[in-house]
């Protein structure tokens, strides 16, 4: 199936290749005939979201935890590492994951 354009000037079809219009006989651009790709927009919650549909949500993420406290715990945790010649280092990595976990907010649109 050959793919056709319209006529700049008359609007007539023109099948692609050709370097002059049949119907009004003046030249085509075929550069300035290019098709651009169609833009989707988001349908209503509970709508069918068609095949190559995009989405824009803008998803935000947010760390409230505090430089200097974060710090105080990992000199705290340090020190618990020293006097117990290691053996509490998997409490304090455990420690520090969840300090930083809980001090993320993510913010998710609907």
């Amino acid at each position: 199936m050959q793919q056709t354009y319209q006529c700049p000037n008359c609007g007539s079809p023109v099948a692609q290749g050709l370097e002059i219009c049949s119907n009004c006989g003046r030249p085509v651009q075929w550069q300035q005939q290019r098709q651009t790709p169609p833009v989707y927009q988001q349908q209503q919650p509970g709508g069918n979201y068609g095949y190559g549909q995009q989405i824009k949500r803008r998803i935000t993420i947010k760390y409230t935890g505090n430089g200097v406290d974060i710090f105080g715990r990992f000199l705290l945790w340090a020190i618990l590492c020293v006097i117990t010649i290691g053996i509490y280092g998997p409490w304090a990595i455990n420690n520090f994951y969840r300090y930083i976990i809980e001090h993320i907010e993510v913010d998710i649109p609907a």
